[in-house]
């Protein structure tokens, strides 16, 4: 530790300048941090920005569920075949395609609920 601060301060007391060479290749890292830095937050923004529009899309599609009715749903295990009846809860877009779509059991809609 000694000898680096005893050649640094030899360093900084030296009246010897840098080469043309070691002043370039020190300002061209310095350029590429700076533009690496520059890309990482641009690409960060953009995959913020497409997971907020994303999100959105989802929450707007949930809220405009609408009821469809009662459908049953087949389980079968080996010879077991069991049907459970579901309410179903669909979105549909301005073209009138499904765009998200759920299920809930019948049983275990709340009782205060219209059906």
């Amino acid at each position: 530790m000694r000898k680096y601060l005893a050649s640094l301060s030899s360093k900084i007391a030296s009246k010897e300048a840098d080469t043309l060479v070691e002043a370039l290749a020190a300002l061209l890292i310095a350029a590429l941090g700076a533009t690496l830095l520059a890309t990482m937050v641009m690409v960060s923004t953009n995959v913020s920005v497409t997971s907020r529009q994303s999100l959105s899309n989802l929450y707007k599609a949930e809220a405009g569920m609408a009821e469809s009715g009662v459908s049953g749903v087949d389980f079968s295990f080996g010879k077991i075949n069991i049907q459970v009846k579901v309410w179903t809860y669909q979105a549909k877009d301005d073209s009138g395609q499904v765009v998200f779509e759920r299920y809930q059991n019948i049983s275990a809609r709340p009782e205060n609920a219209q059906q």
